[in-house]
């Protein structure tokens, strides 16, 4: 039967003349599409392309709305966006890769794309000459992946349709939007077959879709036996299948969360699970090679798989990575023998199980090294606080620097200059008589031969025994011993399970004493969940900074990942302070603001 909800649903119409059948496509729209209103997919998107594949009397689209992704300095920063493609395109200047993805990053999921969108997708079925009636609706979800809330979208859309008298068809479309969206369509599909839902999908985004089968014998009972669950279980399994890509935390988290006796990672030729071993028994690993783009296959696969089990063997399945259609193919094997799907929510924290959309707590991993030994790292500096005895000796003179720090940032470039040669000791001795906001203040700093450092500033003296780091520590290394000291108490009350500061990073395999290092973290951290990245900049901050902490987030920490740059001092230029501000990966924290907020932005997060 048909959805009702009485909840409300932001429709923007744009009336056509009905047909006396109506032929419904509902869809979310996605990133491709955003591209192609933006100009930057000649052939046009998913959804358009869907809308030539087929002749629909109504399109439904649903649009999703990230809350945080609003207000003056967004909006801004879409018109600043809007101007510089403008003057581009009176250049005839093709974009750039990373220009385009900026643009689109600045638009996605927000009240501008969505009008965007929708413009767009009325003048190009304009001018396909096709009478379509075009209904966007408008849905904000608490994360991308939302579960409840998307499930709640698609129930509001399909309750338009109920609403509407005479004969009907419907498609969905599951290729645009998330696995989870597309895993809702198909939900919703298989438990209303009097409806005969038609199901389009596309491996190519760029490509017209194909029609799909649903395996609607899945709703048949199955014959093999299911433990129940019930309150105070500890959940195992004997066998889990891990759906497995381009992304690796979800895997990891799969492992960890559960007691098995076999772990499988089905995955393709385009990337291999080998990495996992290494996080579980010998001989619990093994792979299974399918077509990602083909739901079939991956149904067929596992299928085969578990045919050599006895029926008493608890199956679960990690629908958590992987393509959406080795999604579909997953959960209908699942389906098929009586397994247990299951769904890392880490932006909410929690493991949905998605065949009654119960949750539990995500458990979580305790140790920095196992997020970047699950992507192929190894780390060459594990960055514990307690490996450089100086940082314990020297917390009042960081202290000091924090309140002192525009006096000791006048000096930078006088003391760097010993701080580039990381393997010999280089003394030196500045005294510098500065003006700072009307009083007159004099810097004595040292280093000798020997490792002896000494620092007075206006007779407040710091004297050390043995720090060779001492250059490298006054020209910006402080504020990162400063930020570690701010997020200690995190740790201690357990609110974050591991803490690293200056942890180095090089490619799994290799020593990294050669060519040394091929990343160099300032503080990093985890709340078990997810890894934050944090970037200090004791000096002035630039745009390539920005960028620079974007791409550590994303190539080493995922696409849950969160960076934060902790300033000294406010960024001067305000294109730096919109793009920090703006970037949703990103938190940015100036001045005053880091002794005040840090702890609480983590805290937050977590």
């Amino acid at each position: 039967m048909l959805f009702t909800s009485q909840a409300s649903l932001t429709a923007i119409t744009i009336e056509k003349p009905q047909p006396l059948m109506k032929n419904y496509l509902l869809t979310w729209y996605g990133i491709t599409d955003l591209r192609a209103a933006l100009g930057f997919e000649e052939l046009g998107g998913p959804v358009l392309g869907a809308l030539r594949t087929a002749d629909f009397s109504d399109v439904i689209v649903l649009a999703y709305t990230d809350s945080e992704k609003t207000g003056e300095i967004m909006e801004a920063q879409q018109r600043e966006m809007k101007m510089f493609m403008d003057r581009a395109r009176s250049e005839q200047r093709a974009l750039e890769r990373q220009e385009e993805s900026e643009i689109v990053d600045a638009f996605a999921n927000t009240p501008a794309a969505h009008r965007l969108f929708k413009n767009w997708l009325r003048s190009e079925v304009e001018k396909l000459e096709v009478s379509v009636n075009i209904r966007l609706c408008i849905k904000e979800l608490a994360a991308l992946n939302d579960s409840k809330g998307i499930y709640d979208a698609v129930n509001q859309a399909m309750a338009l349709v109920a609403q509407e008298t005479g004969d009907k068809r419907l498609t969905f479309f599951l290729s645009p939007g998330t696995p989870v969206m597309a895993f809702t369509w198909a939900f919703v599909a298989l438990t209303n077959p009097e409806l005969d839902i038609q199901i389009l999908s596309s491996s190519e985004p760029r490509k017209p879709p194909t029609v799909i089968a649903l395996p609607y014998d899945l709703l048949a009972p199955s014959n093999r036996s299911l433990k129940q669950f019930t309150k105070g279980d500890v959940l195992e399994f004997d066998v889990v299948f891990h759906l497995f890509g381009e992304q690796r935390m979800p895997s990891l988290l799969g492992v960890t969360q559960f007691s098995s006796r076999r772990h499988i990672f089905v995955t393709s030729d385009l990337y291999s699970s080998e990495s996992m071993k290494q996080f579980m028994p010998e001989g619990a690993w093994s792979e299974l090679s399918v077509n990602p783009f083909d739901p079939m296959s991956t149904k067929v696969q596992i299928l085969k798989e578990v045919a050599s089990l006895s029926k008493e063997t608890r199956v679960g399945f990690n629908l958590t990575g992987g393509t959406k259609l080795m999604f579909a193919g997953a959960i209908a094997a699942c389906r098929k023998i009586g397994g247990v799907p299951f769904y890392f929510e880490t932006r909410e924290h929690s493991l949905v199980f998605l065949n009654d959309f119960r949750s539990m707590p995500i458990r979580g991993i305790d140790n920095l090294d196992l997020f970047f030994q699950a992507n192929g790292f190894t780390t060459v500096n594990k960055g514990r606080w307690k490996d450089n005895p100086c940082r314990q000796q020297r917390i009042g003179l960081t202290r000091k620097l924090w309140k002192e720090r525009s006096v000791i940032a006048k000096i930078y470039r006088q003391v760097a200059e010993y701080a580039d040669d990381q393997d010999s000791l280089r003394p030196f001795r500045i005294v510098q008589n500065l003006s700072e906001q009307g009083r007159k203040v004099t810097l004595e700093i040292s280093l000798d031969e020997t490792g002896r450092a000494y620092f007075n500033l206006d007779g407040t003296e710091f004297c050390y025994k043995h720090s060779p780091d001492f250059a490298k520590y006054l020209s910006g290394a402080w504020l990162e011993e400063y930020a570690y000291l701010i997020l200690e108490p995190l740790l201690q009350q357990s609110i974050i399970r591991d803490l690293r500061i200056g942890l180095d990073i090089t490619w799994d395999g290799l020593s990294g004493k050669q060519d040394g290092p091929i990343q160099e973290f300032d503080v990093t951290l985890t709340d078990g969940k997810r890894l934050f990245i944090v970037e200090c900049k004791a000096g002035s901050v630039s745009s390539d900074h920005v960028y620079k902490l974007q791409h550590c987030v994303r190539n080493y920490g995922g696409i849950d990942a969160r960076g934060i740059m902790v300033c000294a001092f406010r960024p001067y230029h305000p294109i730096t302070r919109k793009r920090l501000e703006s970037a949703n990966n990103l938190s940015a924290l100036y001045g005053w603001d880091v002794t005040k907020q840090l702890a609480e932005v983590i805290a937050a997060a977590s």
